[in-house]
């Protein structure tokens, strides 16, 4: 079981809830130091979505999180940035702010290397990055999912279908059944693409479909989008509207 805690003297400052985030961006950033991975303008980041930290943090919500953010930031204990190669992707990246940098490298030195590490400071924290990312083939680097989206012209050129399909990412993460590499999410897309006929309205639909009913796969439509689309567009009242502005 994951053991939490976190300086008192920030926890008198900015509160227990925010000590305890910090404790965890902290240690982050100091495991991407050693790491020498996720640097930018000479300072080590993290990134990490509310849904990422209520995962890590079960007994705050998210808007108890965004609180101690907010705490945090304000008090010039950490920054915010935002590095993502996708444009739709908005995940906020953290590191501490210069007055904590001499704190983290110090930190860098007491990392252990096995999956639940604890650092000196008594926080063990599961080796575990919230985010959309998983290995490839060959073992190289953590990948974004998004790069893997960016491979289909009617994805790429669709921003609600990328989002969607991001959304779906999610929902499999909160049933439990998280797709975790990129030949999994291909599947996926594949059959969406071939049950759409390349229709990136009705892969939507489709992927909606399987959000909204939990599934864990995609399946063809109960019902047939281009028919609705066609009733709609001949129904009178719509046509009605659409001559008064309001369709």
């Amino acid at each position: 079981m994951s053991k939490h805690s976190f300086d008192v003297e920030i926890a008198c400052k900015v509160g227990a809830n925010a000590a305890a985030v910090y404790e965890y961006i902290r240690y982050w950033c100091a495991r991407n130091a050693k790491a020498g991975k996720n640097e930018h303008d000479g300072e080590y980041w993290m990134f990490c979505s509310l849904q990422g930290f209520t995962e890590h943090f079960p007994y705050l919500t998210k808007n108890q999180v965004r609180v101690a953010i907010s705490k945090l930031l304000d008090a010039e204990l950490i920054k915010a940035g935002e590095f993502n190669r996708a444009s739709l992707d908005h995940t906020t990246w953290y590191t501490m702010c210069e007055k904590s940098h001499d704190d983290v490298l110090k930190i860098t030195r007491r990392c252990v290397k096995n999956s639940t590490s604890m650092c000196d400071f008594g926080t063990t924290i599961p080796i575990k990055e919230h985010n959309l990312r998983t290995k490839v083939k060959d073992n190289n680097p953590l990948t974004p999912f998004d790069e893997v989206l960016c491979s289909y012209p009617v994805i790429e050129n669709s921003p609600d279908l990328k989002q969607v399909i991001l959304d779906y990412v999610e929902n499999r993460k909160a049933l439990k059944s998280p797709i975790k590499t990129e030949r999994a999410l291909k599947l996926n897309i594949n059959e969406a693409v071939k049950l759409a006929d390349g229709d990136p309205n009705v892969m939507k639909a489709i992927f909606e479909q399987s959000i909204r009913n939990g599934w864990k796969g995609v399946f063809p439509l109960k019902t047939n989008i281009r028919q609705a689309q066609a009733e709609a567009d001949t129904n009178p009242f719509r046509a009605i509207k659409r001559q008064e502005g309001r369709a």
